[in-house]
């Protein structure tokens, strides 16, 4: 029975187990059919660029969607890229890496139906390239200043999302960044010269650099503002053109700018002129100034650059006069006078005259119907008085004169006078006697009348009576009258005329006269002796020297045979003048002097030597010497020699010397030159090493004489900076010292001269405590503490040696006490403030009793012991930190006063000692108590001099 259920149930599970398996192949069968085979597609192109964005699309018709859902796997080279129920798969900014064999799987979810595979797709990524092209407003491609240039980066691809960077030139940064491929320089300057090149960026991603592209810009055309009558000047009233010419034949301009300012202001912009041609009509004096202008276009190039200023002088018109036709004499009854408006400045051309008569200050009424440029009275009668005025008027610049000034017409009656030329009268010389008649008409007669005859001289036609030569016998009086047609002059006064005898003088151009100079004789003769020959005599020689028609005999240059005594006298047609005085013609040697700018010459100086030479050695050459003149040691035109900076190999003998044309001056004095060298040397006094509060001094020495001293002038500088100068103290002070005052100090010497010598430098540096010190400092108290029993037994024996000596703190006194181990104590101390000096001295062995501590030759100890005072503490407050400090500066000497050599440094302690909680009450005079407090010593140790 249980085997028989057992195979019912065998057989009942392989019954289902069929059941199942054909239900599964039942189930397969239909899939299969359910979805189509998937097919890959690239979106936008299976070649694309880098950056682009990619789609993948895996097509599969899914025929029971409602049943069935489809995933989808994407593969790149056989590896999984992306599953999903979507049908695409997007690639955003596609790079190189990206690149490859793509498929896709597509697969029911619901059933296991099996999976099916697209087909294959090369998918290619191409790297982006980009070109720069530059665009410029003019076909010709010229870019001028304020052109719009485009710089356009063509990027290939589609390069959406991409933003383009453009770079300036010399690759020094970023120029412009932006989306668009297109960079516009509105208005180009100079400043944008230079390559360009561009590139395409996205994220990560970068284009290769493209080609670059030059950019020359170049200057603004030039234009110049002309005068269209440039030549001529321009006058008040006259029409002016202006022109705004381009120099550089650009001719394309829309309109233009005009300004009117001065030299170095622009000024402002003349509104309503905007053409070329800039006019005033009628010009007036405010149209004086400066003007200039510019260009404006539409096209490139769009504007020019501001011409040079251009002045428009405006001239005064010309200037008139009225001038009579015998101006200089008065005019009489019946004489012909004639008005003639001349114009200043020699201008011509004017097309008529306005006449007018009134008053000196009334312009009075045009004279009708004269309009030439004269106006002439035939009969002048007495109504023809007055005051006369003229215009001149033309058609071309100026087109009109100024108003000339009041001429005044007058009559009087006709007066003969006589006058003789010249004044004075020397024999030979040509005598001119003229009779000035009123009027001086033409047609008149004119007699001369002489004394020496007692009637009718002469009778001429003209008024001048010329007498030539004029001797001694022609003196005496003249008178004279003028005649026509019976018609008579009043006669004229007399006139004496005196002949007088021609004398000669001579005279030198200088008194003092030096070889080489230029002598000039002066032979100066009575009366103008045009045309008359003058003779030169040297020491009475029978025959004139020289002769020659010059009154002046120049000697160039002269020298000492030159000398003597000199006379002149001057002839014509026989005639001589009275010989000359003698003057004496003494030419001296020239001598020289030589003189320095100093005394004290000292290294750096700048030392001038004065070469002075007699006379005036204009064009003369000096020479100098230095220990003897075999060979010049400096030549020059100028006087002056110039030595900066002097040093010791200067130092010697000079003279020197001038010459000119082979002619010398005597050598002059000789002049020692002794340059001295100057050592200079910095130091610090106590030390280097200065305590914060504690004083220094800086001492600047110099070798060289002491008396030199007060031509001196000493300088300190710290960190090369100077901080003080004197010529009183060569020591710099510092009172109060801190770390301000730290650093490296030199000095410096500079003479009168200007030389300036520069020291050593030392470095001040602030003395700190250190720990050594402290370690000395703590031995020395050991070692009181232990010599303590040692003093208080000797004490108890026989007596502390500076124990109760009051008087040793406040004399200065000196003892010498022996110690318990053989030694002395000798105290010498100073009542100088909280101060308090010490001196232990040990006596070598052997020291009898009473000899003196100084004559042994053990080491000496100093201890300078500086008490800060003690401050009482305040009622009902603890004690502070507060401490006072004591410092000890401990060195060994030998008892001679001399440094020992087996000493080693000098030791320094400070020994601090905190205040008590309490103080005694003590009196005034009393020394302070004993602290309680706790006993504190830094020993720093100081390097001593060997």
């Amino acid at each position: 029975m249980q085997t028989s259920k057992l195979y019912l149930l065998i057989c009942l599970a392989a019954e289902m187990t069929s059941a199942q398996n054909e239900k599964q192949t039942s189930y397969t069968s239909e899939e299969t059919e359910l979805f189509t085979d998937p097919i890959l597609t690239v979106s936008p192109n299976e070649t694309v660029w880098e950056g682009d964005d990619v789609t993948l699309n895996c097509e599969s018709e899914n025929k029971q969607q409602q049943k069935n859902q489809l995933t989808y796997t994407f593969y790149r080279e056989n590896t999984p890229q992306g599953q999903g129920i979507a049908q695409n798969n997007k690639i955003h900014s596609i790079q190189h890496s990206h690149a490859g064999m793509y498929f896709c799987e597509a697969e029911a979810k619901e059933r296991k139906a099996g999976k099916k595979k697209s087909n294959r797709v090369q998918v290619t990524v191409n790297g982006r390239t980009a070109k720069l092209e530059m665009k410029a407003e003019r076909t010709d491609g010229q870019i001028f200043e304020g052109d719009q240039v485009s710089l356009q980066c063509q990027v290939t691809g589609n390069p959406v999302g991409w933003t383009y960077e453009l770079y300036e030139p010399k690759y020094i940064k970023i120029y412009e960044t932006k989306a668009e491929s297109t960079f516009t320089i509105s208005s180009a300057s100079l400043l944008h010269r230079g390559e360009y090149w561009c590139r395409a960026v996205k994220g990560n991603l970068y284009s290769l650099e493209s080609n670059r592209v030059t950019l020359q810009v170049s200057e603004r055309p030039k234009v110049t503002v002309k005068l269209t009558n440039e030549k001529k000047p321009v006058y008040i009233g006259d029409t002016v053109t202006l022109k705004c010419s381009t120099e550089s034949g650009f001719t394309d301009w829309n309109y233009y700018l005009w300004y009117k300012g001065d030299q170095t202001y622009r000024g402002n912009q003349i509104y309503g002129a905007n053409g070329q041609i800039y006019t005033l009509s009628l010009v007036t004096d405010s149209d004086r100034g400066v003007y200039r202008c510019s260009a404006q276009s539409g096209v490139s190039p769009r504007y020019s650059q501001i011409s040079s200023p251009f002045t428009l002088a405006v001239k005064e018109n010309p200037k008139t006069e009225v001038k009579l036709n015998n101006e200089e004499k008065p005019i009489y009854m019946g004489d012909t006078v004639t008005l003639k408006c001349n114009i200043k400045g020699g201008f011509t051309g004017w097309n008529f005259y306005h006449w007018f008569k009134g008053s000196q200050k009334y312009l009075g009424n045009q004279i009708n119907g004269v309009t030439g440029q004269t106006y002439t009275f035939q009969l002048v009668t007495q109504s023809d008085k007055g005051s006369y005025r003229c215009k001149a008027y033309s058609d071309s610049s100026p087109r009109y004169s100024q108003f000339s000034h009041p001429v005044t017409l007058t009559t009087h009656e006709r007066t003969a006078r006589l006058e003789v030329t010249p004044v004075q009268i020397f024999e030979g010389d040509l005598v001119h006697i003229d009779c000035q008649v009123d009027g001086d008409l033409p047609g008149w007669t004119y007699e001369l009348y002489s004394s020496r005859y007692r009637r009718l001289y002469k009778t001429q036609k003209e008024s001048n009576f010329a007498i030539s030569p004029v001797t001694l016998s022609d003196s005496g009086n003249y008178k004279c009258r003028a005649e026509k047609d019976g018609l008579y002059s009043k006669y004229s006064g007399l006139v004496w005329l005196q002949v007088s005898e021609r004398t000669a003088k001579l005279a030198l151009n200088s008194k003092q006269i030096f070889e080489g100079d230029q002598v000039i004789l002066y032979c100066q003769v009575d009366g103008d002796p045009a045309g008359w020959k003058y003779e030169f005599w040297w020491n009475g020689s029978e025959q004139p020297y020289k002769s020659d028609m010059k009154s002046n005999f120049i000697i160039s240059p002269v020298n000492v045979l030159h000398s003597g005594v000199y006379k002149c006298r001057a002839g014509k047609e026989g005639l001589y003048s009275k010989y000359s005085n003698d003057v004496q013609l003494q030419v001296s040697e020239r001598t020289a002097k030589l003189t320095l700018n100093l005394k004290l010459i000292f290294e750096g100086d700048q030392v001038i030597l004065y070469c002075q030479v007699d006379g005036d050695p204009a064009g003369w050459k000096y020479e100098l010497c230095r220990n003897g003149c075999g060979k010049p040691y400096k030549s020059d035109v100028e006087s002056t020699f110039t030595i900066s900076p002097v040093n010791v190999s200067h130092s010697g003998v000079y003279k020197c010397r001038a010459g000119k044309g082979g002619i010398y001056s005597k050598y002059s004095n000789d002049v020692q030159l002794q340059v001295s060298g100057i050592w200079v040397t910095l130091s610090a006094s106590p030390s280097s090493y200065v305590k914060i509060g504690n004083s220094l001094n800086l001492i600047c020495t110099h070798s060289g004489n002491k008396i030199f001293h007060s031509t001196l002038t000493f300088i300190f500088l710290r960190n090369n900076e100077t901080i003080k100068s004197s010529s009183d103290s060569k020591v710099l002070t510092i009172n109060q010292f801190n770390e301000s005052h730290t650093g490296s100090y030199k000095c410096g010497v500079e003479s009168a001269g200007g030389g300036k010598t520069y020291s050593n430098e030392i470095e001040i540096k602030v003395q700190e405590i250190r720990l050594p010190v402290i370690l000395v400092a703590g031995g020395l108290g050991l070692f009181l503490l232990i010599l303590l029993p040692f003093l208080i037994v000797y004490h108890r024996t026989r007596g502390l040696p500076c124990s109760g000596s009051k008087s040793a703190r406040t004399h200065k006194k000196v003892a010498d006490t022996n110690t318990p181990i053989g030694g002395a104590v000798q105290m010498d101390t100073l009542n100088t403030g909280e101060v308090l000096y010490s001196e232990l001295v040990n006596p070598p062995k052997g020291k009898k009793k009473g000899d003196s501590a100084t004559k042994a030759d053990s080491g000496v100890v100093y201890s300078d012991l500086i008490i800060g005072k003690l401050k009482k503490r305040k009622p009902g407050k603890e004690p502070t930190g507060t401490q006072e400090v004591l410092y000890s500066d401990i060195k060994l000497k030998n008892v001679t006063g001399d440094s020992a050599a087996e000493s080693g440094d000098p030791v320094y302690s400070n020994i601090v000692i905190e205040k008590s909680v309490e103080k005694k009450k003590k009196k005034k005079d009393a020394p302070p108590a004993d602290d309680p407090g706790a006993l504190y010593a830094s020993v720093l140790p100081k390097k001593g001099k060997k």
